[in-house]
């Protein structure tokens, strides 16, 4: 049976037959805490404001962690690393599909110029959730590989730190085009 210790911020999760993601542990204002319960998000799930707060949050639901199941690592293709990494799939998907998480030994495959391309053009849109799971595959995990003998072949992360230095002015509709094409 899962307690709040087994669960960590950022890991994916099945409730109530749902792909959910583990958002953190609530505390109430007497610090005694909720015991064993944790705070889940579902995909998109949708902002709110909190007048009395006068702050807005993510809405999320209550569950005990007992109920919560983890997903163990799986082995996947290449092909499925690979729509992985173009952000052709998310790990809400995929994780649904009892594909993720990835286990350390899935592999890797060689970024091609074209996977870069199709990652680029998913840039605007690219949800925080799926980002922070995309940059823990790529680089704690290593499944992507560039090709040795071109010293000059960009990788995903170098064009991620790129759009991360300028991303508070980023305006995909406005910019996409010019911005781009100059990375």
């Amino acid at each position: 049976m899962n307690t709040i210790e087994d669960f960590e911020y950022g890991q994916f999760v099945i409730y109530d037959g749902k792909v959910m993601l583990v958002y953190g542990v609530p505390y109430d204002e007497e610090d005694e805490g909720y015991p064993d319960q944790i705070l889940l998000i579902e995909e998109n799930s949708p902002r709110v404001y909190d007048k009395e707060e006068e702050a807005e949050y993510t809405k999320y639901i209550l569950a005990p962690a007992s109920d919560v199941l983890k997903p163990s690592g799986v082995n996947v293709s290449e092909d499925t690393l690979r729509s992985f990494f173009r952000i052709d799939t998310t790990p809400w998907n995929l994780c649904a599909e009892g594909l993720y998480p990835f286990a350390k030994e899935s592999g890797s495959f060689v970024l091609t110029e074209d996977d870069v391309d199709t990652f680029l053009s998913h840039l605007g849109s690219i949800d925080p959730v799926v980002y922070d799971e995309w940059q823990t595959q790529f680089v704690f995990n290593h499944h992507v590989r560039t090709q040795k003998e071109d010293p000059d072949h960009f990788t995903l992360i170098m064009v991620w730190n790129l759009m991360k230095d300028d991303f508070e002015w980023y305006d995909a509709e406005e910019d996409e085009p010019e911005y781009i094409q100059a990375i």
